[in-house]
């Protein structure tokens, strides 16, 4: 009885803790009769979500059972059914037949596949991004798409979707994606580190994701793997990120300019960023591009590589360098824009005075 009100207290101070914007996802484990239980975290990397079926076989709600570090995964039915079954990076077995073998885990896993509902959907703003092995990788934004000839082999799955299931408190854990659907695969991409480098596949179209942070970085080349693959590099706009300003070709002037940035220590505390920042472009020899800001005062290249003055200066006098633009014929009359006057005289909403 004193189990049950503590309980019941527990929850109310919860409740009152929290209203419906400052919600924070639930982290304690209430056991199979929970209602909106979402998700177990077991021991040796298993992790159990629950989530609607991905097709006709798995109706209604299904447990997605994942061993994160070998990307071992199977889906379990509402009766304790495999519906499916993937043994991972190496094999590994062992790690869910141990699940399929523990009484008290499959109750567990088969009460949360029967639960009424799924939680009510939380509301919160994600970046595009996946977790593994402490890592968080960041969707790719820049210029240059890979095809399915470029995916390696399969390396994890996806044990648990944020979207509509944690609010902005949550604190994200290995196995999770911002916008993936638990089960999808995440591949090696051919030629990079995967400590670098992942992809996943979603409606046929290669989604990369790039190192953002990890616990074990030391220096740049713990999250860029970009030694002798760099043909050029870009500094574009600090409004849009992608018009380019200017642009360092020279092959000895890039590759001296990606050894400091790989050899650059890495602090990846929180920071009030000053000064100008610009966004630095690495185009890659396969047609890609790793796009980072830059802060050119305390020359940090996103996110904590702190880069020494040689790498600021190049890219101050990369800039200094650019051309003046020159007005059209007979309209020399006719006012530069600011970054704040984008109406009339100036025009359409683009910036003449500088190129866009």
């Amino acid at each position: 009885m004193r189990l049950f009100i503590l309980a019941a207290s527990l929850s109310l101070f919860l409740l009152a803790a929290c209203d419906s914007t400052s919600f924070e996802a639930p982290r304690l484990d209430l056991g199979p009769t929970a209602p909106k239980e979402y998700r177990l975290d077991l021991d040796s990397g298993i992790v159990v979500t629950f989530d609607k079926g991905p097709s006709p076989e798995a109706q209604g709600k299904v447990a997605y059972v994942t061993h994160v570090p070998s990307g071992s995964q199977m889906m379990i039915g509402r009766a304790g059914q495999v519906i499916s079954r993937h043994d991972g990076r190496g094999g590994d077995p062992e790690r869910l037949d141990e699940i399929l073998a523990d009484k008290a885990i499959m109750v567990r896993i088969i009460a949360g596949a029967n639960a009424d509902d799924l939680p009510f959907p939380q509301h919160a703003d994600w970046i595009n991004f996946v977790k593994f092995e402490g890592i968080t990788y960041i969707a790719n934004r820049g210029r240059g798409k890979l095809g399915l000839d470029w995916l390696g082999k399969e390396r994890y799955r996806i044990a648990f979707e944020l979207r509509d299931f944690a609010g902005g408190g949550y604190r994200s854990r290995d196995g999770d994606a911002a916008y993936l659907d638990p089960g999808t695969a995440i591949y090696e991409v051919t030629g990079y580190s995967p400590r670098f480098r992942l992809a996943a596949v979603s409606d046929g179209t290669v989604t990369v994701f790039e190192a953002d942070t990890s616990p074990a970085a030391r220096t740049g080349a713990d999250l860029l793997d970009i030694r002798g693959k760099v043909r050029s590099i870009g500094i574009n706009s600090p409004e849009n990120g992608i018009t380019e300003l200017a642009s360092i070709e020279d092959p000895g002037m890039v590759e001296s300019l990606v050894k400091i940035v790989l050899s650059a220590p890495v602090d990846q505390g929180r920071r009030d960023h000053d000064g100008q920042r610009y966004f630095i472009a690495f185009h890659m020899e396969d047609g890609t591009e790793v796009r980072r800001a830059c802060w050119l005062e305390s020359g940090e290249l996103h996110r904590g590589i702190m880069t020494d003055p040689l790498f600021r200066d190049s890219v101050s006098q990369a800039l200094n360098e650019m051309p003046t633009p020159t007005p059209p014929p007979n309209k020399t009359s006719t006012p530069l824009c600011t970054e704040r006057e984008l109406t009339p005289p100036c025009g359409s909403g683009v910036e003449i005075g500088k190129p866009y």
